[in-house]
């Protein structure tokens, strides 16, 4: 059985209008006999919106109530990305982070993921084609929630990815790590085929996080980066 992570971030993610457009790269995977776990994270610019909220009423930092809050930018966009793959025939299981066993531990809007029930996804692959998980969010041993920082998608998605030594892809709207950034400099930006995880950890953030880095650096695996319906 040949499973890809792949983690959908707010880039690609512009709105609700660009569900379609990760179903369409999923279907993709599907109908070339792979299954895929996605990885979701919440819509462009959500996250920032739910912080200021939490802002408006309390120190955010501090808030035993703040992880609860953010993590619904995830479980919503997770939720609907699911909806919609079930609408177009994908065979589909959403999973929260408390269904996996998803726990982290450390400060409430940093934690750092130490385990999962890797059987969890494991067997829901056996019936299903995706799995469907929100990222950025795990549960700490008290049974709280827990943020795994900002950019934190891509720790879930890289720490899944370990527990079931399988490849991981973090789709962005870049398809590569350049040199310098398109954005600024257009076709002046070259793209690199690779990088050694020293380089990486230089010029790779922040289209990846510095923190799912470091843990793919200390483990020895490989992480790709793409666009939708690009390599």
């Amino acid at each position: 059985m040949s499973v890809l992570v792949v983690k959908f971030g707010g880039s690609v993610l512009t709105s609700e209008s660009a569900l379609q457009r990760a179903v369409s790269e999923i279907y993709r995977y599907v109908r070339d006999a792979r299954k895929v776990i996605a990885v979701v994270s919440a819509f462009k610019g959500q996250t920032d919106q739910l912080m200021r909220l939490a802002g408006s009423y309390t120190q955010a930092s501090t808030s035993s109530a703040m992880p609860h809050l953010a993590a619904t930018g995830e479980m919503r966009a997770a939720s609907l990305l699911a909806m919609a793959c079930e609408r177009s025939g994908v065979v589909t299981r959403f999973r929260s982070s408390y269904e996996i066993g998803l726990i982290a531990e450390g400060e409430h809007l940093n934690a750092h993921p130490t385990a999962i029930r890797a059987d969890v996804l494991t067997r829901d692959l056996q019936s299903v084609d995706l799995v469907v998980v929100p990222g950025y969010v795990a549960e700490n041993a008290a049974g709280e929630p827990v943020l795994l920082g900002r950019g934190g998608s891509d720790m879930t998605a890289v720490y899944i990815a370990h527990a079931l030594n399988i490849p991981v892809r973090l789709i962005n709207d870049v398809d590569a790590i350049y040199d310098n950034d398109p954005a600024q400099v257009g076709d002046l930006a070259k793209p690199y085929e690779a990088l050694d995880w020293d380089e990486a950890l230089k010029i790779a953030f922040p289209v990846v996080q510095e923190k799912a880095m470091r843990y793919a650096a200390g483990q020895g695996m490989p992480v790709e980066v793409a666009a939708l319906a690009r390599g």
